[in-house]
């Protein structure tokens, strides 16, 4: 099998002719083409289009959008927002708990932590507290058991972008 395979007779290239020339597709010769120069340092001014119009449109709103929104602190919150931690927790809508459930457990597991706020998920929840609660937060609940499954609290990683 494999390589070793006999495939029969090969041919050679002079033997099969040449190949004939495919007819050009009508539809592909309407498209305009536009040459561009070898050097990136020339602006070319291409003919507006619609679809050229609406989509310089479009990139010119999300950059206005990114130019309005407020610059980050050195901590991603914004500067007029009051910082806080988040904290990911293995419990979810899966386990029977809405937000009023979460608040529940962890009021029963770690007393003192004061919750900014609750985003529960199907599978986990993500807590925001205090930066300086985040630790005792996670200590307080992670490796403890809820009915049979074991809770595990971590420190939330970053979004992905």
């Amino acid at each position: 099998g494999g390589r070793d395979r006999d495939r029969g007779p090969r041919r050679e290239r002079e033997e099969r002719g040449p190949r004939a020339a495919a007819a050009p597709d009508p539809d592909l010769l309407a498209i305009p083409t536009i040459e561009v120069s070898a050097t990136l340092e020339e602006e070319v001014e291409l003919p507006a289009t619609p679809a050229l119009e609406v989509a310089s449109e479009v990139v010119s709103e999300v950059a206005s959008e990114r130019a309005a929104t407020p610059p980050r602190g050195a901590d991603g919150e914004a500067p007029g927002r009051p910082a806080r931690g988040r904290v990911f927790v293995s419990l979810g809508e899966a386990d029977g708990l809405d937000e009023a459930g979460v608040r529940e457990v962890v009021a029963g597991l770690a007393t003192g932590v004061e919750l900014l706020g609750v985003e529960v998920r199907r599978s986990h929840a993500f807590l925001e507290v205090a930066p300086d609660a985040v630790d005792a937060l996670v200590g307080a609940l992670h490796g403890k058991v809820r009915g049979e499954k074991p809770i595990t609290a971590e420190r939330a990683r970053r979004r992905r972008r």
